[in-house]
Parts: structure tokens; C-alpha cells; sequence
């Protein structure tokens, strides 16, 4: 499967495929960073939800016996899952912007948007992938090979494609997930509230 390739190089292959990833079209990457975090996201909240159902007393029986809570809890998942889909999917490649403000737009923004698949890795869709296709073994190989990532990728991004070294290079990445990080926390914030809101009024 192409993607499944393209996530195991961004995770287990970053130096390479990050070091001399080549300028092109934006459109494959984006493709690519869409799948990766609606797999990603979807499958996290496959395994949070139930949680979230079995924590709060009284839910669990209420899911059980009404359609309107079923309902209500379905709504607020997906909500969920679109709207960090969409946070990550920006964040990815805000940091990648910010990462390649010497190289071309296009250059740096594939670069973001290809760093989507380290959150696959790691997401419970990535490793039952992996373990379907090597077995349990690569399912916890991919996980900590995504975890190590997006560390390894950006050193050998900022000397393979942005040509930065020492604290140029230091300050670039200081900065780009300061920015990053600045726009996240308050999106995260408004899409929990957003869920909130969901399930507390959803008919």
C-alpha cells in the first residue's frame, strides 16, 4: 500500500526521506497528511471514547438503553475527529513554513505536511498496520521509531534541504514549534469546547 510506504519512510526512514526530500506539488503531501491524521485521530478516538463512556457515572447505561445518547455521544466523537484532523493537519505544516523559510513555500510545506505521518505512527491505526503487516514486533517498532521521528527528520531537514547549521539551525526549530505551539493550544482549547457543547446540547 503507497501510504503505508510513505508513513514507514517519514517514521523509520526520516533521515533519508526528510534529508533530501525534493521540491514538487503540494497536493500529494497533502493527500498523504489527511489520511495520516483522520487514521491517526479516528483510531485514538476509537479507543478514547468508550473510555470517556465507561468514566462518567451513569453514561455507560444511559448509551445503553438511549438512541438520543448514542446519538449525542457519536456526534461530539466526530466532532472531535474532524476538528483535530483539521489542528493537525495546519499545525504540521505551519511548522513546516516556519522550519523552510529558506527554501521554497512549496518545499517547506510538503516537508510539514509529510511530518503528518509520524502521528500515524504512533496512533493505534498505526500499529495494528504495522503488526498486520510484520507482525506485533513492527507495530511497536513503528510506534518508537514515530515517537524519535520528528527529531531525527528536522536535523536532517535543516542540513539536507534548508542547508542550516549551529544555532541558525537551533533558533529555526526554537521558533517554528513556538509558533506551532502558540496556534495549537488555543484550537485545542476551542475544539474541547466544542465537544462540550455538543454533547451537553445535541438533541
Amino acid at each position: 500500500m503507497r501510504f503505508f510506504s510513505t508513513a514507514q519512510a517519514t517514521t523509520r526512514g526520516a533521515e533519508g526521506f526528510f534529508c533530501a526530500l525534493p521540491d514538487g506539488p503540494v497536493s500529494p503531501a497533502f493527500r498523504f497528511a489527511l489520511l495520516a491524521e483522520i487514521f491517526a485521530v479516528g483510531s485514538t478516538a476509537a479507543v478514547v471514547a468508550p473510555l470517556v463512556v465507561l468514566a462518567i457515572p451513569g453514561l455507560l447505561l444511559r448509551f445503553a438503553s438511549n438512541d438520543s445518547t448514542r446519538a449525542s455521544v457519536a456526534l461530539s466523537t466526530l466532532v472531535g475527529v474532524v476538528g483535530f484532523t483539521a489542528l493537525l493537519v495546519a499545525a504540521h505544516a505551519v511548522h513546516g513554513l516556519v522550519l523552510g523559510r529558506t527554501a521554497s513555500r512549496s518545499r517547506a510545506l510538503r516537508l510539514g505536511l509529510y511530518g503528518c505521518g509520524w502521528d500515524f505512527g504512533s496512533s493505534p491505526a498505526g500499529v495494528i498496520a504495522a503488526s498486520l503487516a510484520g507482525g506485533v514486533g513492527a507495530g511497536f517498532a513503528l510506534v518508537g521509531s514515530s515517537v524519535t521521528a520528528p527529531g531525527r527528520a528536522i536535523d536532517a531537514a535543516m542540513n539536507g534541504v534548508f542547508k542550516l547549521e549551529g544555532d541558525a539551525a537551533r533558533n529555526t526549530k526554537r521558533r517554528a514549534m513556538w509558533i506551532a505551539m502558540s496556534l495549537s493550544v488555543p484550537a485545542v482549547a476551542v475544539i474541547l469546547a466544542l465537544i462540550t457543547l455538543t454533547a451537553l446540547f445535541a438533541p
